[in-house]
Formats: structure tokens, sequence, C-alpha cells
């Protein structure tokens, strides 16, 4: 499902961006999307500028899983903020923020 996520959010993903976004080997990577194209939710398409460049596409399959699961995400923050305060929302932001400045600055 990580794999889809960043593919959806990057119109030019590659294997090479999707393995650093998800900080996994390359092989890890390909292992994954043959996986996802066997089963209908992605497609490789070559650069005709040059081939040796894959770009990875979702099908329409896999445009619905991906809108589903940011519909997953957002019902699930919702559910977690659900009765606080807005100090404490303020507080949870901020929490939140400096996990993924961590998280950022492993890649």
């Amino acid at each position: 499902m990580h794999t889809i996520d960043v593919i959806g959010k990057f119109p030019e993903a590659t294997p090479s961006k999707v393995s650093k976004e998800l900080m996994v080997t390359l092989g890890t990577v390909t292992t994954s999307l043959n996986n996802l194209e066997r089963k209908g939710y992605i497609e490789r398409i070559r650069s005709d500028q040059d081939r040796r460049v894959v770009y990875l596409h979702l099908t329409k399959k896999g445009r619905l899983l991906h809108r589903l699961h940011k519909r997953f995400h957002k019902a699930m923050v919702e559910r977690i903020i659900d009765g606080m305060s807005p100090e404490e929302k303020k507080v949870m932001g901020r929490g939140l923020t400096n996990l993924y400045q961590f998280l950022e600055d492993l890649k």
C-alpha cells in the first residue's frame, strides 16, 4: 500500500524515487512492483527520451485503491482528534510535525 501511495503522490514516479521515499532497497521495490503490476494496480511505461528510464503509473484500479487509502487515513485522523480541545490538537500537530521532520532527516 505504501508503494501505491508513493506512486500516487508523484506524477513521474520511478522505481528509484519509490525506493528513496520508502527507504528500502531497489530490489525490494522491484519485487513489490512486480506484484502490483501482476495484480493490475500499476503499469510501467518506458521514457521516449531515454529507454532506460521507467515511469510508474497507477491503473484505474490502482487510483481507486489510492483514493480509498487516503480516505482511510483521513477518517483515522478525524477519529484520533475527535473530542480534543484546540490546544490538544495544536500540541499533537506540533508533535507530528517533529516526527515528520525526524523521518525526513533520515532520508
